[in-house]
């Protein structure tokens, strides 16, 4: 069976031509190729060897400069943006305050005991990955751009130099990296220097303070509960604020400043200002005097039986201090708002020539706190308490009167209608009109209950002194037994041992306390002037407190 071919249609003459005008280009092209060789050889070398040293110059920029420096960029805008700056939306959480219980201050942790592992956790996941991050998203772009090149030379160039540049940004991050876990190392290296000044400082301030308390003598003793504070508790001083805290020295809320829950700034020292603030008592949350602890405290306890004039005196003396004007070289004030209103009521009654109201024996006294400002030495700060007379009736009571333990200066009360020459010498009439006014208990009772209880205290009695107020002079000074009653120490207490037949108890007395004083005072306003008599105990107390006084000249 014979095959069948179709017949195949001659090559156009056109095409023919064409091929061989191809072959013949290609053949002399090549031929001219290689004749040129010597000239286009070393340019096409030279090309080459520029396009492989900028190859070499992007990968060497890539891996040694852009890129660390990329990394580490981002890891200081992260650093920053921790701290809720540079416009990130992504900063720190910040550690909240304590919320004022019995274990927390109503304050925010110092930096260095809270926030500062909070942001070291928040750099180790943000800030040490943040690198990689920023790697990812510059090749996905390199990638995406070489995909849009369609022409096939640039295609192939565009893509050697961006795997070039892709490996250099590899390697750029990787040591980028180990740059950023070198400054994220020398951070914590710092923090732990840091942390370790700050609890050194801490010490050295909480040691400067209370050593600043020892040196200037400073022992605050609370006029509620009577108790020695260590130190005060202070409340913080933005308006409607008013919470309290418990402890502001140095320490874990803060070195020299805390912040208060509510975002106030609060001093930590008594050298920058603590003692400006509301202070009070930790023990028992009662208010404490102005500028508490920034001066020395000085205790006078009043002491003697029921109605033998000690209110009425401590008001005097109170004005005497204050109002007065007649000792020179002083002025006070009162420190507290409590010692305000007590003065203000007893003070009218004064005034007023009515008797004042009784001692409450419910609670314990408070006192009058007075700032005493010496011309030629340091402010103090005087508490002046007053015993109810039922105290010293009940050793029990007594000893709840913590204060007297600070103290070295007493004054004790003697009523002298308790005298029997006195009051032997009253006719009936005078008695039953002065008997509401007579003290209740004998003089020997009251001082021996005095003096069994101030040394049950652990007071040093014998280096203690000793004032002691015959009161009521305005009752008695026109008595003929009170006609040899002279008005100095020397005179009264010849007096008591000779007329008034009390020379056991001024024996008690001598026997008792290093140094003893007498005096004969009236509280009554003559005329709306206190008796002299109150200006020279006055000037006595804080004589002996080391205050230098001069009184002015007495009135009668």
């Amino acid at each position: 069976m014979t095959s069948y071919h179709a017949p195949q249609s001659p090559e156009p003459p056109w095409k023919k031509g064409l091929r061989d005008i191809g072959c013949l280009g290609t053949f002399y092209g090549g031929a001219l190729l290689l004749a040129s060789a010597p000239v286009w050889l070393p340019v096409a070398g030279a090309v080459f060897a520029l396009l492989f040293s900028i190859s070499v110059l992007i990968f060497m920029a890539t891996t040694f400069l852009v890129y660390p420096s990329i990394c580490v960029v981002a890891y200081l805008r992260t650093l920053i943006g921790m701290m809720g700056e540079g416009g990130t939306s992504n900063p720190a959480p910040v550690a909240a305050p304590g919320r004022g219980s019995d274990s927390e201050e109503p304050a925010y942790l110092h930096y260095l005991f809270k926030q500062v592992f909070i942001d070291v956790r928040y750099m180790a996941r943000e800030g040490l990955f943040q690198p990689w991050q920023v790697i990812d998203s510059h090749i996905h772009r390199v990638r995406e751009y070489s995909a849009r090149i369609r022409f096939s030379f640039f295609r192939v160039a565009h893509r050697y130099f961006a795997w070039l540049v892709t490996a250099g940004m590899q390697m750029g991050t990787y040591l980028g990296f180990a740059v950023v876990v070198v400054l994220f190392v020398i951070q914590l290296l710092a923090l732990v220097v840091l942390a370790a000044s700050c609890f050194i400082g801490i010490g050295v301030l909480r040691g400067a303070d209370t050593l600043l308390l020892r040196i200037k003598q400073i022992k605050i003793k609370c006029p509620s509960c009577h108790l020695r504070v260590p130190y005060p508790s202070y409340e913080c001083p933005a308006p409607g604020c008013g919470r309290l805290h418990k402890d502001v020295r140095p320490g874990r809320y803060g070195m020299f400043k805390r912040v208060c829950a509510c975002g106030t700034a609060m001093p930590t020292l008594l050298l920058t200002g603590s003692g400006k603030l509301k202070a009070h008592c930790p023990y028992c949350k009662g208010s404490l005097a102005r500028n508490v602890g920034e001066m020395r405290e000085i205790v006078i306890p009043v002491l003697g039986g029921v109605a033998a004039g000690k209110t009425r005196l401590m008001t005097a003396l109170v004005m005497a201090l204050c109002e007065s004007g007649r000792l020179h070289g002083v002025s006070a004030a009162i420190a507290d708002e409590e010692s305000q209103a007590i003065y203000a009521r007893f003070r009218d009654a004064l005034v007023a020539g009515t008797a004042t109201a009784k001692t409450g024996a419910a609670a314990l006294p408070r006192p009058y706190s007075l700032h005493v400002r010496p011309a030629r030495s340091s402010p103090r700060l005087l508490h002046l308490f007053d015993a109810p007379g039922e105290f010293v009736r009940d050793s029990e009571s007594l000893r709840k009167l913590q204060y007297m333990r600070e103290a070295r200066t007493f004054l004790f009360t003697l009523d002298p209608l308790r005298i029997d020459a006195i009051w032997d010498a009253l006719t009936p009439a005078q008695q039953a009109r002065l008997v509401p006014l007579r003290s209740d208990d004998d003089p020997y009772f009251a001082f021996g209950q005095v003096v069994q209880n101030i040394e049950g205290h652990g007071v040093p009695i014998r280096r203690a002194r000793l004032a002691v107020a015959l009161t009521k002079d305005d009752l008695v000074r026109s008595s003929p037994a009170a006609s040899g009653l002279g008005e100095d120490s020397a005179a009264i207490e010849a007096w008591l041992q000779d007329e008034a037949g009390l020379g056991g108890l001024v024996r008690l007395m001598r026997r008792s306390f290093g140094q003893v004083h007498f005096f004969r005072t009236s509280a009554w306003l003559d005329g709306g002037v206190l008796a002299g008599s109150i200006i020279d105990l006055a000037a006595w107390i804080l004589a002996q407190e080391g205050i230098r006084v001069e009184p002015a000249v007495r009135s009668a």
